[in-house]
């Protein structure tokens, strides 16, 4: 029954449906579905080459992330997108010594 208007909840022709109008219960936080998210990326890795012999985007270097922020637990989604970035290139490459002959 509402206090302000006297009508009843459960009253058919106000098109209300019967019983009460909110239910509350305890939730153990281990079941719910936790969605799982990024963890910021991590530097990025030395170059794959110690040198570069005058090509262009010689090597390349990587850098990670993992999905533990939070880790997916309950059923929740696994992280979207890669754990790994790959760049072709790598900055600062000094040119590699010529071969000594001799």
């Amino acid at each position: 029954m509402d206090a302000s208007t006297g009508d009843s909840y459960s009253d058919a022709a106000a098109g209300s449906c019967p019983g009460p109008e909110a239910h509350d219960e305890e939730c153990d936080p281990g079941s719910c579905p936790v969605d799982g998210g990024w963890t910021p990326w991590q530097a990025w890795g030395e170059c794959s080459v110690a040198c570069t012999r005058g090509k262009e985007g010689e090597g390349y270097r990587r850098r990670h992330r993992a999905c533990a922020n939070p880790f997916p637990v309950g059923g929740g989604r696994k992280c979207e997108g890669d754990a790994e970035e790959r760049q072709a290139g790598c900055p600062g490459l000094k040119p590699c010594p010529s071969e000594i002959e001799d």
